[in-house]
């Protein structure tokens, strides 16, 4: 089985949300930021008030813990976004030129604009696909993107996701 595509700057960050949303550790990291960001914010409060008297500034600094609490989350979702863009936009990135994945029974080929790699099914740790695209995982964090668009409908893609979970299932079982 063969497909052909092209991989776009939407089909990364569409891999970079489902991974970012699904971790727990990314969403501990970012509730460990903002209690302490939190805990700056609110020991300058208590300075402005009881140390400063001065009310203005405390209503500053509470304005401005405000701000973070509601911003951070989407000032990390653009910081993440511009990262990918970055690379994107760079060009040199052989993820973004066409890419040509055959499976068969034993694993799988990617040949695109620099390598030619062959894999074996055990080297994928996860496979999982969402309404977008199917991610074979080879790390927690890294996978092979195979857009929906790759195929002529939901249908295809679906057997597509079938066939290849038989093969990783089967490899498994060996």
């Amino acid at each position: 089985m063969k497909v052909e595509f092209q991989l776009i700057l939407e089909d990364v960050v569409q891999l970079n949300q489902y991974v970012s949303e699904g971790k727990s550790s990314q969403r501990k990291t970012v509730i460990l930021i903002r209690i302490f960001f939190s805990f700056i914010f609110f020991m300058g409060i208590l300075n402005a008030v009881f140390v400063s008297h001065n009310i203005s500034l405390a209503i500053y600094f509470f304005l401005i813990w405000l701000t973070f609490l509601i911003a951070f989350p989407y000032f990390l979702r653009r910081v993440q976004i511009n990262s990918i863009k970055n690379a994107y936009q760079n060009g040199k990135n052989p993820m973004f030129s066409k890419q040509i994945m055959e499976f068969t029974q034993s694993g799988f080929t990617v040949d695109n604009a620099v390598t030619k790699t062959t894999s074996q099914w055990n080297s994928i740790q996860r496979m999982e696909k969402n309404k977008y695209a199917a991610y074979f995982f080879t790390s927690n964090i890294q996978a092979y993107i195979i857009p929906i668009r790759a195929f002529k409908d939901e249908a295809d893609f679906n057997i597509f996701f079938q066939t290849t979970k038989e093969y990783y299932n089967q490899s498994k079982t060996l």
